[in-house]
C-alpha cells in the first residue's frame, strides 16, 4: 500500500476532514507562480544561461537554430562575457522590461556567446548549404556587448554593435525594442 505524505501546515494539503485542498488555496498558488517573475538568466528564450568560455559555439549555434526552426523563431546571439560590465547591464534591462522579455519569448532563441581577446567572435555553419563544400561563417566583434540576428536556416539578419542604443548608461528599451521588432519572426 502507498502512502502520501500530507504537509504538516494546516493550510496546505489535504482538509481538516481529509478532503482535498480547497479551490481558494490551488488559485492562490497558481496566481503566485504567474505573478511571480523569472530571475535573470531564467526566461524561456535562453538556450544557454551563462558565458561558458569552454562552451563549442559551433553546437551552440546549431542547436539554438535548431530550436528555433522547431519554434518558428529567430536566433539572437549576445557575443560578450562574465569579465563584460555593458553585458551584465543589458542582461538587467531585458530582465526589468517585460516589453523585451515578452518580445524575446515569443520571436527569438537567444543564446549567450562567449568572447574575449582570445577569441573575439564565433563561428558556424549554416544549416541549408550543400552538402559537399559547405562552409563556416565567421562573425567577429570589436565591442561588446555584440548582437547577431539569424533566421533559423543560419542567415544572418543583423551583425552590430551596441553603440547608438545606450542612455543614462543603461540600454534605451524603445531602441531595443525597435531594433528586435525589425527583424522578428
Amino acid at each position: 500500500m502507498t502512502t502520501f505524505r500530507v504537509c504538516p501546515i494546516p493550510s496546505v494539503g489535504r482538509r481538516r476532514d481529509g478532503g482535498r485542498p480547497t479551490t481558494a488555496l490551488l488559485g492562490v498558488l497558481v496566481a503566485v507562480a504567474l505573478l511571480c517573475p523569472a530571475r535573470a538568466g531564467e526566461q524561456d528564450f535562453y538556450i544557454v544561461e551563462d558565458y561558458d568560455p569552454h562552451r563549442d559555439n559551433v553546437e551552440l549555434v546549431t542547436n539554438a537554430m535548431q530550436r528555433a526552426d522547431a519554434e518558428d523563431k529567430r536566433v539572437l546571439l549576445i557575443l560578450g562575457g562574465d569579465w563584460c560590465s555593458w553585458c551584465k547591464v543589458l542582461e538587467n534591462d531585458i530582465d526589468e522590461s517585460e516589453e523585451l522579455t515578452a518580445l524575446l519569448s515569443r520571436h527569438y532563441v537567444v543564446a549567450k556567446v562567449h568572447c574575449d581577446s582570445e577569441s573575439p567572435g564565433i563561428r558556424y555553419k549554416p544549416r541549408k548549404q550543400p552538402q559537399y563544400g559547405a562552409s563556416f561563417v565567421n562573425i567577429r566583434a570589436k565591442s561588446y556587448p555584440y548582437l547577431v540576428i539569424l533566421d533559423s536556416d543560419g542567415n544572418r539578419l543583423l551583425s552590430r554593435n551596441m553603440s547608438g542604443l545606450v542612455r543614462n548608461r543603461r540600454y534605451s528599451e524603445p531602441k531595443l525594442l525597435r531594433l528586435l521588432n525589425r527583424h522578428k519572426s
